[in-house]
């Protein structure tokens, strides 16, 4: 559906950065299949680097000038790397998983590793398979969530400096996971498999809230839950592999309430960007040079501009809500991991007449606080807890 004459975000504009605000010569490993391959925050960004089991830690503030030759890296003692991901409400602390099964938190110092950091702070054992997805609660301290190859799903705790096993869960997936997203508040989470289910879990009572088909083509798809609006959007393909997006009431899972086609031709698995604040959502592929917006209205999918570029993308990641200029009106930014191992910065902004002027209080409404809700033990004695939201006009900063 495309966008309607009274949608703010009809003429959404994409920009890549210039040049000397991109970041250059970064030697590209691997990590497993439906691995995000850059994760990013407000002072970091981290991607596999070409020598086994490690990762290269770059700080924002290095930007406009190539890595050096050979970097101080994030060592896993030779082990590969399958997937890493930032705390997100600590800039410093980064979760790995590797092929041995161990998870692990690494600490970054301040502006970033001046030598190679080879120990981590803290491990989390338990799992005897290759350890395919590790993932934080996005709202509470201290909570992770790790899945690997024999399926097994297990939730950690580790506010004591340790990683200690809270949850061994029942959920039987019958294929492998590809991707796993929480809900708005942490207190579920969904993940879709190659068994082409999606499912709703409840991690403290080990119950399968509900499970439905998703998508019938035989490639993985991704899920990702949209937060305050509590709808879960869903990406994959049909039996032709033509590329599909679906909308899920996760309180009415029966059927779907949406289904858009994407009409450009990829054999690639969309990923989900999503800026809760304004409701669109970023889709984009793996090889792909296109990025495709689209609002979430009224349990539909609207479309926007499409932004297009001449680098395709190896990874994509999005940047906290506080980096965006609200003097320019930009309502996302990320950052673009290329083939050619350069990360160029881009953005969306709203084109307004009087840009600057006065600060657009119709597309910057309150954003997450980035604050937990609440710690791990509140969390495991079953407490619930709504994200804070705070205002981006710098007045009342």
């Amino acid at each position: 559906m495309a966008a309607s004459k009274g949608s703010k975000y009809r003429f959404l504009l994409g920009k890549e950065f210039q040049l000397r605000e991109c970041y250059q010569g970064l030697r590209l490993g691997r990590c497993a299949t439906d691995t995000d391959m850059l994760k990013v925050n407000t002072e970091f960004f981290a991607c596999p680097w070409s020598d086994e089991g490690t990762l290269a830690i770059v700080p924002l503030s290095a930007k406009g000038a190539a890595m050096p030759e050979e970097p101080a890296l994030l060592r896993n003692d030779r082990v590969p790397i399958l997937d890493f991901a930032w705390n997100p409400f600590n800039n410093h602390v980064l979760a790995t998983s590797d092929q041995t099964g161990q998870g692990a938190l690494w600490n970054i110092p301040e502006g970033g590793l001046k030598s190679d950091l080879v120990a981590p702070s803290a491990q989390m054992i338990g799992h005897t398979a290759r350890l395919l997805h590790i993932s934080w609660n996005n709202r509470v301290e201290n909570t992770l969530i790790s899945i690997d190859s024999t399926k097994v799903v297990k939730l950690w705790d580790v506010a004591g400096g340790a990683g200690v096993e809270k949850a061994k869960l029942s959920v039987a997936h019958k294929g492998l996971v590809t991707s796993v997203t929480w809900n708005n508040t942490g207190s579920q989470f969904a993940t879709s498999c190659q068994d082409k289910k999606l499912r709703i879990v409840d991690p403290r009572s080990d119950s399968v809230v509900a499970e439905v088909d998703d998508h019938s083509g035989s490639k993985s798809g991704r899920a990702c839950w949209l937060g305050k609006l509590n709808l879960i959007l869903t990406t994959g393909f049909t039996r032709t592999t033509t590329r599909e997006l679906a909308l899920w009431d996760p309180r009415k899972m029966d059927k779907r309430i949406h289904t858009t086609k994407l009409d450009n031709p990829s054999t690639s698995t969309p990923l989900v960007l999503f800026d809760e604040d304004t409701s669109v959502a970023f889709i984009c592929g793996k090889g792909d040079s296109s990025i495709l917006p689209y609002e979430v209205q009224d349990g539909t999918l609207t479309e926007l501009t499409t932004f297009k570029s001449k680098e395709p993308q190896t990874a994509l990641g999005m940047l906290p809500k506080s980096v965006c200029d609200v003097d320019s009106c930009e309502i996302a930014r990320f950052f673009k991991l290329t083939p050619s191992g350069q990360v160029i910065p881009l953005n969306f902004c709203v084109p307004r007449r009087h840009v600057g002027d006065f600060f657009q209080d119709d597309i910057y409404p309150p954003t997450w606080d980035c604050k937990p809700t609440m710690s791990s033990a509140e969390f495991w004695s079953g407490a619930n807890a709504e994200p804070n939201y705070v205002s981006m006009d710098p007045a009342d900063k």
